[in-house]
């Protein structure tokens, strides 16, 4: 109860649910949960908004993936936080573009809901489908205006460097990224690089067709690192960061367990 007293006015985090039930073949968090998800309760979410809210969290961060996957549960919780607080509470939430239609967000903005990550993932539709992520393009860009029309922020996370792509699949991607930063000063399109996690089907093939090898030290991540360009920054991105005492002593004290912050 302390700590959270000293970090008041940061963001307080709900489970809204647990797992995934989509085939996407990068992503670990289906192979992990057997293709099953849940979602906790309207109630049960209302009471936990109570207890961050007497923490004095100005700012709720919902971290189930697929937040709307179970649009009776999403709906009836919506409807709750509007009764409850009138939208004066700001959230933000994980959701795929296939689970929200013009009731679902005009909802989500009416009980406070400010910004939304989307997994866009690709700006190809070859690649989309590869990937098994279930949406095109042409629905990326219309759903990305919808949820500006209901006034709230979208996020767009993107992914490249997976094993099936091209120069011309990465060049759709950096390209979609930046025509969708352009519709809205306040859209963040991030693009990352693949990780092969552990589990998934992507990762799988690519170590019985031998595309992929581990290095032996503990200090190095999976060798498709030595493939990147390192470079300066120009600005320190990470000026405003600060990590706990206690988490950099765990990094320190077991770099085999957290070798990809070496």
């Amino acid at each position: 109860r302390d700590y959270v007293k000293m970090n008041r006015n940061h963001v307080g985090l709900i489970e809204g649910g647990r797992g995934c039930s989509y085939p996407c073949n990068f992503c670990s968090t289906s192979e992990f949960w057997h293709r099953t998800a849940r979602m906790y309760s309207p109630q049960r979410i209302i009471s936990e908004i109570r207890q961050l809210l007497s923490y004095e969290f100005k700012y709720l961060f919902f971290t189930y993936d697929n937040f709307g996957t179970f649009q009776k549960q999403s709906h009836d919780l919506f409807k709750l936080l509007i009764d409850e607080f009138n939208g004066n509470i700001d959230w933000f939430a994980r959701c795929r573009i296939d689970c929200m239609n013009n009731e679902t967000l005009s909802l989500m903005a009416k009980a406070g809901c400010k910004n939304i990550l989307i997994g866009a993932e690709s700006g190809s539709d070859k690649t989309l489908k590869i990937m098994k992520k279930g949406i095109t393009v042409k629905q990326i860009l219309s759903k990305i205006n919808d949820i500006i029309n209901v006034g709230i922020t979208p996020k767009v996370s993107f992914l490249t460097g997976l094993p099936y792509e091209n120069k011309t699949s990465v060049y759709h991607t950096i390209k979609l990224a930046c025509e969708l930063s352009l519709i809205n000063d306040f859209l963040d399109s991030k693009i990352h690089f693949f990780s092969p996690l552990a589990g998934t089907e992507i990762t799988r093939n690519a170590i019985n067709k031998c595309q992929l090898e581990f290095s032996n030290s503990p200090l190095i991540s999976p060798d498709m690192a030595q493939f990147l360009e390192w470079g300066e920054l120009e600005n320190d991105c990470f000026d405003n960061y600060v990590r706990l005492d206690e988490d950099q002593q765990l990094i320190d004290s077991y770099p085999q367990l957290f070798s990809s912050y070496g």
